[in-house]
């Protein structure tokens, strides 16, 4: 390519090759190897990403699972409580009828007194 031209086009060839020379124009090597670095920050990039990607899907099936047992136990909760509140009515009922058969007991221990006492008076 240089032979065909004329003196004074030599001589700006030459001197742009000489100031990216000086400018420091990398070569191709030079950018071989950044291509190689960028390349393997990709990779690590790519890689960490990924570790990431499973890492988050890691903790949204916890979360996912966390918030199942939530539910169930929110129901287990509700459950108790409606039981509770059964026991509760069952509870006043049995104490209903505790006062009732005491109080039936009293008037009979009161009945078997008197009896007893007319038994007395009449001997």
């Amino acid at each position: 390519k240089v032979q065909g031209l004329n003196a004074t086009q030599r001589e700006a060839i030459a001197a742009k090759e000489e100031m990216q020379k000086e400018m420091g124009a990398p070569n191709l090597k030079e950018l071989q190897k950044q291509i190689r670095v960028l390349e393997e920050e990709e990779l690590k990039t790519r890689v960490e990403n990924e570790k990431l990607k499973i890492s988050n899907e890691s903790l949204e099936q916890s979360i996912n699972r966390i918030m199942t047992e939530k539910v169930e136990l929110t129901d287990k909760v509700k459950k108790f409580s409606i039981q509770a509140k059964e026991l509760k009515i069952e509870n006043k009922k049995v104490k209903s009828e505790i006062d009732n058969l005491s109080a039936e007991n009293k008037t009979l221990q009161e009945k078997l007194h008197n009896s007893e006492q007319e038994q007395k008076t009449s001997r």
